[in-house]
């Protein structure tokens, strides 16, 4: 997974102070590929990969963990890491007499459990058996295909599900046809009891090895 890349933009001032129609050394991008993690998990290998616009660099590092990086290499991996919470990383650049900064994040996040279960009361299993979204919590699509199952969905309790919709001439909501079930504990990988809002089709559905279209709304 990629992460999200910051930029010197009035959007990002802490990666170059840029100013529109400047000609002045600034880093383009950093970024990383562990942007989002599972809470509990360990992140031991870490990629940074970076860019600079309009000038040479002559000094270059990164914090913490890295420590200085020969010019002009652009990209580092970090080995052995061991990172096991929210950590933001830090390169700094020098061209000259100009210095820039810029960052970038190692996240550890909840995962939302999306799929089908065989029935309509699901066990602990059933939604630990489920496929795993493990980024920002936000609104996303995903297509499930049904034998006689139950399209479900689980969140944390902290960043419930508002509705879900399908698709016909545009999103139309079908929560209706879902059961709601609160504080459902799930073990995550830590050993931590959580507690999910299970969304889970009050029916039955078999779409004939066909793809139906979902959209879980946040």
């Amino acid at each position: 997974m990629v992460s999200t890349s910051y930029y010197n933009s009035p959007f990002y001032p802490n990666a170059g102070g840029y100013s529109s129609g400047s000609s002045q050394f600034r880093i383009q991008r950093f970024t990383n590929n562990r942007l989002f993690n599972e809470m509990g998990s360990v992140v031991d290998d870490i990629t940074f990969q970076w860019a600079y616009l309009n000038g040479v660099v002559t000094h270059q590092s990164i914090s913490p963990l890295v420590g200085n990086i020969s010019v002009p290499l652009t990209s580092y991996t970090l080995g052995n890491a061991d990172i096991t919470s929210d950590t933001t990383f830090t390169l700094d650049a020098t061209c000259g007499v100009i210095h820039r900064t810029a960052t970038t994040q190692v996240r550890f996040v909840r995962p939302v459990f999306f799929g089908k279960v065989p029935i309509a009361t699901p066990a602990e299993s059933d939604i630990l058996a489920m496929d795993k979204r493990i980024d920002e919590i936000t609104t996303f699509i995903t297509t499930i295909n049904l034998a006689d199952e139950y399209s479900c969905f689980a969140a944390p309790m902290t960043n419930r599900i508002t509705d879900i919709q399908a698709p016909f001439l545009d999103w139309v909501s079908i929560l209706d046809t879902y059961q709601i079930i609160d504080d459902f504990p799930i073990t995550m990988i830590d050993g931590t009891s959580v507690p999910y809002q299970l969304v889970v089709k009050k029916m039955s559905e078999h779409t004939s090895g066909q793809d139906i279209e979902l959209k879980i709304v946040f």
